[in-house]
Parts: C-alpha cells; sequence; structure tokens
C-alpha cells in the first residue's frame, strides 16, 4: 500500500547536524563571477568632455551673429520697395525693408535701457544693508 503523506502533520525538526542561520551570520555563498565571453568587447570608455572657454562662446556668439546679420541684409534687398513715412512731424520715404530694420533696432535699444535700469536697481538692492 502506498500511503501519502499527511498534510496536516507537523514539519519534521531539524536535526543537530545543521545550526539555524541568524542575523549575525548571514548565508551567503561566496559566488565566482563568471568571467565575460571572449566575443564580448568591452564598454567602449567615453571621452573626457571638453568645458567651454570664453573664446569658444565668442566664436560661436560671432558666428550665430552673422548668420542673423545675412538673414536681415537679405530682408532688407528683397524689400526695397519705397514707402512714406511721417514720424514727429518729418516726412520721408525709405525702402520698407530699411524701415522695419530702423523699428527692430529702436526696439532693441528700448529694452536695453529697461534692461539696464532693472540689472541696476537689483544691483542696488543687493548692496543695500538690512
Amino acid at each position: 500500500m502506498n500511503e501519502k503523506p499527511d498534510s496536516t502533520a507537523p514539519a519534521a525538526e531539524p536535526t543537530t547536524e545543521t545550526e539555524p542561520l541568524t542575523d549575525a551570520e548571514p548565508h551567503e555563498p561566496h559566488a565566482i563571477e563568471p568571467s565575460a565571453p571572449a566575443d564580448v568587447a568591452p564598454e567602449p570608455v567615453p571621452a573626457p568632455r571638453i568645458r567651454r572657454t570664453l573664446v569658444s562662446t565668442a566664436w560661436a556668439a560671432l558666428s550665430g551673429g552673422a548668420l542673423i546679420l545675412i538673414l536681415i541684409l537679405v530682408f532688407v534687398l528683397e524689400n526695397l520697395t519705397p514707402g512714406k513715412f511721417t514720424f514727429l512731424g518729418a516726412h520721408f520715404t525709405l525702402p520698407l525693408g530699411v524701415a522695419v530694420l530702423l523699428a527692430a533696432i529702436v526696439g532693441m535699444l528700448v529694452m536695453a535701457v529697461i534692461g539696464t535700469a532693472r540689472i541696476l536697481q537689483v544691483r542696488r538692492a543687493m548692496t543695500r544693508p538690512k
């Protein structure tokens, strides 16, 4: 007769041949890391990052400025149709491209004046004793 083990029976107690594990003695077998297969190349080491310098930043700014100037020149040359303008009582005729360019320059100057005033205001607030 084949008897099936009783699932309700208590589990057998451990014998004294093996000692129970404690927190002080963790059971971690020393694993040996397998070596990498010969056909797998090691990961390439990234090249050291080159830091920005003042000269490289100036070069980038000048290159960008030159590109913008070329685009402005093309815009002005494509818009040579004369337009009549009146400003503070003065009447004059200018090519439309030049008029738009002058308006942009005046806008940049207004922005620079307001920005300078704000920078000076912040500096004064930072140096003011509390």
